[in-house]
């Protein structure tokens, strides 16, 4: 689960940027968006995610109008709408370069560009 949580950030939220998860798929030895299993280990993630957004709603309107988008994404099909976090909210963009990136396409130039102190949460490269 720990190597699907920043594919679901980059599909949903945006970061890290495609080619950081190239350098992650390096410097683990192995890229898991060759793996059959990520998209229901991203969907597990989806569906997980929204606990903060259920028990935050009745007292937050942000987090409501959030958590009705973020189900009604999941209920079309829509895997690749771009979500917001609750700390910000006007940050929805499309989410093309992480998506294309996921399954191997060229999105924001070739694949594999080796970068160096990358940090992401836990993750650090």
């Amino acid at each position: 689960m720990d190597l699907a949580q920043p594919h679901y950030t980059c599909r949903r939220l945006g970061h890290p940027d495609p080619a950081d998860l190239d350098t992650l798929a390096g410097a683990y030895g192995w890229d898991i968006r060759g793996w059959p299993g990520l998209d229901t280990l991203i969907a597990v993630r989806e569906i997980t995610g929204l606990a903060p957004y259920i028990r935050g709603a009745t007292a937050n309107q942000a987090i409501a109008a959030e958590l009705a988008h973020r189900l009604d994404t999941l209920r079309t099909g829509q895997t690749t709408a771009r979500w917001t976090h609750h700390r910000d909210p006007d940050r929805r963009q499309p989410a093309t370069a992480c998506h294309a990136q996921r399954r191997g396409q060229q999105a924001n130039g070739p694949l594999g560009q080796a970068r160096r102190g990358i940090s992401y949460g836990p993750y650090s490269w």
